[in-house]
């Protein structure tokens, strides 16, 4: 599958340019470059041969090594081959809090409801598109602050909490409502953790 420019730039620096797989650091010239330093290939998350959408979110980063080592496999099981014993959140808040917070699957009914949302709904407001490809920028940001947090399960639990709220009205088709908590939690989250980095 080919991918415009900007796509790769979102999907590269959803990592800040390191394969999500070994962590090793890319080279964003370097797409597709087999045998040059920080090659890399677009990686699906949950491989397309197991169900793998072409959707952003399950879209990555990853040395062509790592990308052709991976396969069909889970990312989990090749992150454990390079010594890495907990899940890595691929740079989402989202995400994140359902896994850390409740241990939720990254396939779960919570966030498969949003991703739906995101890509309808969200997608298809005049100002969709650009809110999405400033999450994708941002997301990884405040995932990296949230980490440095002593307290990072407990902002984890919190961000989860609301982000259910989301759920609930997105299921009681209030979508208004549901994108407009959505746009607050991510203009709340922003400011308390990026507003000092920028």
């Amino acid at each position: 599958m080919g991918y415009d420019d900007q796509t790769l730039s979102l999907i590269y620096y959803k990592t800040d340019g390191y394969c999500h797989l070994c962590k090793k650091k890319l080279s964003y010239s370097n797409y597709g470059v087999h045998g040059a330093k920080g090659s890399w290939h677009v990686d699906h998350s949950k491989a397309k041969a197991n169900g793998g959408t072409n959707h952003m979110n399950n879209l990555f980063p990853a040395c062509i090594s790592c990308n052709l080592e991976k396969g069909t496999l889970h990312k989990t099981t090749i992150r454990k081959r390079k010594g890495y014993k907990n899940e890595s959140n691929d740079g989402c808040f989202i995400t994140t809090a359902c896994i850390r917070s409740k241990g939720l699957p990254d396939d779960c009914h919570e966030l498969q409801l949003l991703r739906n949302f995101r890509d309808t709904y969200v997608g298809s407001k005049a100002e969709g598109r650009k809110l999405i490809n400033e999450y994708y920028r941002t997301a990884p940001l405040i995932v990296q602050q949230i980490n440095n947090k002593k307290n990072a399960n407990e902002i984890y639990a919190t961000i989860f909490y609301n982000i259910n709220k989301a759920v609930s009205l997105i299921e009681s088709k209030l979508y208004d409502e549901a994108f407009e908590l959505y746009c607050n939690i991510v203009h709340d989250l922003n400011k308390e953790f990026l507003s000092s980095t920028r």
